[in-house]
């Protein structure tokens, strides 16, 4: 029998070459990792904090051309009463109930099934499935609908730079050297002198 000795080392002791290779699998693995369930409960907390409650959830955040973040569903009286007391000033907000009782009001965020979904994929419909009794009426939805259609694609936008912004600090080289040196002082991965796991 033959006894052979292999060094192993820990991340701090290869060399900057070996640790440059490291630290490129490192943030590869952080990549694949990426637990994109965790950014829809934050994309949903966020919607939800706005009014927009129960909605469908659709994004793709990979560089591409069509990525983004968008949201769809129906709006009921609570959800239009949350949004109008950030979207309307306080005098039409004031006004917005009594609109409410007096219109039977449907409203919604439709475009879920477009092939891409982002800021610009969801179209707001607030109407009244009435005759509105005079153009002041009219004009009040329409002004809510566009005041709403604003909202969304300004949130929309917000979701998207936070979506990216999580994805690139968890697959980005400061994240993996940190991970890797913490690994060092907690007894984690240990490398052959070529970077290879021990």
């Amino acid at each position: 029998m033959k006894t052979e000795t292999i060094n192993v080392y820990k991340f701090s002791e290869l060399s900057e070459k070996v640790q440059a290779k490291v630290i490129e699998r490192r943030q590869e693995r952080n990549a694949s990792d990426f637990e994109s369930s965790n950014l829809t409960d934050q994309f949903d907390e966020i919607i939800t904090e706005k009014g927009y409650t129960d909605m469908i959830l659709r994004w793709s955040l990979g560089w591409c051309q069509g990525d983004g973040v968008a949201f769809y569903g129906k709006l009921n009286r609570d959800n239009l009463i949350t949004i109008g007391k950030r979207v309307l000033d306080s005098i039409d907000f004031m006004r917005l109930p009594g609109y409410l009782d007096i219109y039977d009001v449907e409203a919604k965020i439709s475009g879920e099934h477009n092939h891409y979904h982002h800021w610009n994929s969801m179209e707001v419909d607030i109407y009244a499935n009435e005759d509105y009794h005079n153009d002041e009426d009219r004009e009040f939805f329409v002004s809510f609908d566009r005041l709403v259609q604003d909202d969304v694609k300004t949130i929309s936008i917000q979701l998207e730079k936070i979506g990216y912004e999580e994805i690139t600090a968890n697959s980005c080289e400061e994240t993996a050297k940190e991970e890797l040196y913490n690994e060092d002082e907690e007894e984690g991965e240990r490398y052959l002198a070529d970077g290879r796991l021990a």
